[in-house]
């Protein structure tokens, strides 16, 4: 009997924990304020921040190389073309993990290799199931959601041994430049056509918006459309008549990424860097 009882209660401490891990409180979009800009002497396709190290990733398509930055510096580059464990035989797309390692998805090798912070390799993950696999983008379960530009459709795939968990959107996304995604949320952006799907983790379509629209780690969206605005937790199922809550304007072009509470503008002229400022309860 006495076992019984302690395994119930290690169980429940497992569930607990579990739970702890999975769930996160939801807190409300305040502000945004620019936090610092990097000027850049050539434009990057896509940018992103750890906030942690306070390193910035710039991908160029068109170099096939990362640069890495700390307090405006460029202190590494990795990439170009090459058999390398640094190179890259089609550099697509760029994400930061949970532990703030950097993911580099290349296309050609369908293959997404992992980096430390400062540029270092640490391993290659191969993408067994997919075609040809663009873009890419892991939620804070370790859930990797990838475009698979062949049969137009985001996989979900293991981080364990790169096998496909789930597909959607086959038919219902075109040529799409960026996905974000948050625990319970998938948001897939065209630049083309400027607008949005948002699906939820499990493939299922919720809404579709004008613009580019970001989900944040507290289940929050974010829309960049000349303005970065907040949407309603309501706005979910909702239609377009949900009016977003205007935050900044953004006055030039450029891909919006976000991790944590920092989004990254890779504009004309450099990259900005946005903090999010997040309610507290007494608001």
């Amino acid at each position: 009997m006495k076992r019984l009882i302690l395994a119930l209660i290690v169980i429940a401490l497992l569930l607990a924990g579990c739970g702890g891990i999975k769930f996160q409180a939801r807190r409300e979009v305040d502000s945004l304020v620019l936090d610092s800009f990097i000027p850049l002497e050539t434009k990057v396709d896509k940018a992103i921040t750890d906030p942690a190290s306070g390193t910035v990733y710039a991908l160029s398509r068109a170099q096939q190389q990362v640069f890495i930055y700390r307090d405006k510096q460029l202190v590494n580059t990795i990439g170009g073309l090459g058999s390398m464990s640094y190179n890259f035989q089609r550099l697509t797309d760029i994400a930061l993990d949970g532990d703030g390692n950097l993911l580099a998805l290349d296309q050609m090798a369908s293959t997404l290799k992992k980096f430390t912070a400062g540029g270092r390799y640490i391993a290659s993950l191969e993408l067994k199931d997919l075609i040809q696999p663009e873009l890419l983008c892991l939620n804070l379960d370790g859930e990797l959601f990838l475009y698979d530009a062949a049969p137009g459709e985001i996989v979900t795939v293991s981080l364990l041994d790169g096998k496909e968990i789930n597909r959607f959107g086959r038919f219902q996304i075109q040529a799409p430049t960026a996905i974000s995604c948050n625990r319970e949320l998938v948001c897939v952006y065209s630049a083309g056509a400027n607008s949005s799907k948002v699906f939820d983790s499990f493939g299922q379509l919720l809404q579709e918006r004008s613009g580019q629209v970001l989900a944040d780690i507290h289940g929050n969206l974010l829309l960049i459309d000349k303005q970065i605005s907040t949407l309603p937790h309501s706005g979910w199922h909702q239609a377009e008549e949900q009016q977003p809550s205007q935050l900044l304007p953004i006055l030039e072009e450029g891909e919006v990424s976000i991790f944590h509470d920092v989004l990254t503008h890779s504009g004309v002229w450099g990259v900005n860097i946005f903090k999010i400022k997040y309610k507290t309860a007494e608001q």
